[in-house]
C-alpha cells in the first residue's frame, strides 16, 4: 500500500494505470479507476457510482477497520 500526498490529474491518472488497485473514500476516484479498468475499494456504506459495484469493479467497505 502507498499513501502519498495530492497530486494533479494527470499524476493521479499515471498513479491509478500503474496501480493494480485503489483504495479510496473519493467519489471522484472511483470512477476514474473504474474507467481506467482498476479494482477499487472504497470505504463508504455508498456510493453515487453504482454502476461500480454492479459491475464487480468497486467493493464498498462502510468502516476502514472493515478492511
Amino acid at each position: 500500500v502507498h499513501v502519498g500526498r495530492p497530486l494533479p490529474y494527470a499524476g493521479l491518472i499515471a498513479a491509478v494505470l500503474a496501480s493494480s488497485g485503489v483504495v479510496t473514500d473519493s467519489g471522484g476516484l472511483q470512477k476514474e479507476a473504474f474507467l481506467l479498468e482498476r479494482i477499487t475499494t472504497t470505504i463508504r456504506p455508498e456510493t453515487e457510482w453504482v454502476e461500480t459495484v454492479h459491475t464487480g469493479w468497486n467493493v464498498l467497505v462502510p468502516e476502514p477497520h472493515e478492511m
